[in-house]
């Protein structure tokens, strides 16, 4: 009886583990967008194995990697770039594919802050009323800032 007590216990938290996880060089990693692809990012840091592990439980293949982008990197290189960052956190975003850098910067930027924004439109020489015509995963900038995480979104 306890050792079932214990699994349904302990099966929960698995579900939980990539919201907030780090990799060996204690670098944490935020679900920021909150996807499935998000979690394939974040497991790509660990290991191969891990990657692989993810990539079957979410009942993917792996050609299906190839399908989003992690912070506006392939899966890949987001996981070269962040298995021995100094970073102490790090957001993940996921992209599809074949969304520019300079739009998963400028989205990604509104996601964190209106400073953050400002500051990448200005980088991309985008004016603001130059925001509509941008789409970050199919919604508005506004809306998708406000969903992941930048709540007090004004421009």
């Amino acid at each position: 009886m306890k050792i079932l007590i214990k699994i349904f216990c302990f099966v929960p938290l698995l579900s939980l583990a990539f919201i907030g996880s780090a990799n060996a060089q204690g670098v944490e990693f935020i679900n920021s967008d909150g996807t499935d692809n998000a979690d394939l990012c974040i497991a790509a840091t660990v290991s191969n194995d891990e990657l692989l592990m993810k990539t079957k439980q979410l009942n993917m293949s792996e050609s299906d990697l190839t399908s989003f982008s992690c912070n506006g990197y392939s899966i890949a290189d987001f996981a070269e770039k962040y298995k021995n960052s100094s970073e102490k956190t790090v957001n993940v975003y996921t992209f599809d594919s074949d969304t520019k850098n300079v739009v998963v910067k400028l989205c990604m930027a509104a996601a964190t802050s209106n400073k953050a924004l400002k500051e990448a439109m200005k980088e991309a020489n985008v004016a603001k009323n130059d925001l509509y015509l941008i789409k970050c995963n199919g919604k508005s900038v506004k809306t998708y800032a406000k969903k992941n995480g930048n709540k007090k979104y004004r421009i």
